[in-house]
């Protein structure tokens, strides 16, 4: 079950690292039935939690706002694999899966999830002069949120939601890239 809820959360690191990684450390401060095993037990110490909280609103507000938006996601493409990675590596160290294949089946989830968002998110921006991007934002959060905490309680739970945000992103995409062809194809016409 911990690879399990490792996968999950690190695919919701793919949305918002910080909080993903920040449920997973407030968690084990408070249960000892939340995996996070040496040498990674940093994440949970008062300092970890207190660079966790110091780094959230990059996520929560950097997202929100069109312009900072491209620059997070940017960024993302490096501290979101990272942050799905060190979830993995967390979770996984009493399983018996090799650490290396934990860290890359992090980071790729991460990833992935990072560029689903990407995909849907960027064209949104030019829609509307990008009001719908906060909104977006706001869902992935909740996703995120309560994503982790189902994942806590429930591992394939928070796995079964955290593919269905995938498949909702995918689908998202594909509606707001059309959306965008059809408004340049809309605007070229004569």
């Amino acid at each position: 079950m911990h690879i399990v809820m490792g996968m999950a959360l690190a695919a919701a690191a793919g949305w918002n690292a910080f909080l993903a990684l920040l449920v997973l450390a407030f968690a084990h401060r408070l249960s000892d039935r939340i995996p996070i095993g040496s040498p990674y037990t940093f994440l949970s110490s008062n300092i970890g939690l207190l660079m966790l909280l110091l780094l959230l609103p990059i996520e929560l507000f950097g997202d929100k706002a069109p312009k900072s938006e491209r620059l997070n996601d940017r960024l993302g493409l490096v501290y979101r694999p990272v942050a799905g990675a060190l979830i993995m590596l967390a979770t996984t160290t009493r399983t018996g899966l090799p650490a290396v294949l934990a860290a890359i089946i992090g980071a790729a989830l991460a990833l992935g999830m990072h560029l689903l968002k990407i995909r849907y998110r960027h064209p949104l921006s030019g829609i509307l002069s990008g009001l719908p991007s906060p909104a977006a934002s706001a869902g992935e959060d909740f996703f995120v949120a309560v994503g982790a905490v189902v994942t806590l309680l429930l591992p394939i739970a928070g796995l079964i939601i955290m593919a269905l945000a995938a498949l909702l992103a995918w689908w998202v995409g594909n509606l707001v890239q059309r959306k965008v062809q059809h408004n340049t194809a809309v605007a070229a016409a004569p």
